[in-house]
């Protein structure tokens, strides 16, 4: 079975926008970190854009970019807010979206080696699918947030 590049588009819209509603759910307490220790929903936030970009890139040149962890901590200093941070990840769910919708088929089934250990190669679809992926389970971690909150 195969999903449609719309429909891969779709799912990363769809599920930065849950990542967002959750994460503005938590209103003052965007920026807590739990314990001091964790991560605030703006961090995760701004990790998730961060990789919707890469991946952008990846798509459109058939190469991974050099990942700077040095990228995330500029955003957080431009994105300081919870507007402009949600914002920024709408903003990168929709260039992702749009890549993805507008890439001709031979280059999401490109492999790739991933830096993140040796022999992973996968799909840039399938780079697409962990970046998705990845939003689903901070919007868990961001829903946890809330319930400390509570």
């Amino acid at each position: 079975m195969s999903v449609s590049s719309a429909t891969l588009a779709q799912m990363v819209r769809n599920s930065a926008g849950a990542l967002g509603k959750a994460a503005s759910g938590l209103g003052e307490h965007f920026a807590w970190r739990p314990l001091d220790k964790g991560r605030s929903a703006h961090d995760q936030v701004l990790e998730v854009a961060g990789l919707y970009l890469v991946t952008k890139q990846l798509i459109e040149t058939g190469e991974l970019p050099p990942l700077d962890r040095s990228a995330h901590l500029t955003a957080m200093a431009e994105f300081d807010t919870p507007e402009k941070a949600l914002k920024q990840l709408t903003d990168a769910a929709d260039l992702l979206g749009i890549a993805v919708e507008v890439a001709p088929t031979e280059r999401l089934q490109k492999v790739v080696a991933l830096p993140f250990g040796p022999g992973m190669e996968k799909t840039i679809a399938e780079v697409v699918l962990m970046a998705y992926w990845n939003t689903v389970y901070h919007e868990g971690q961001v829903n946890y947030i809330q319930t400390l909150n509570a």
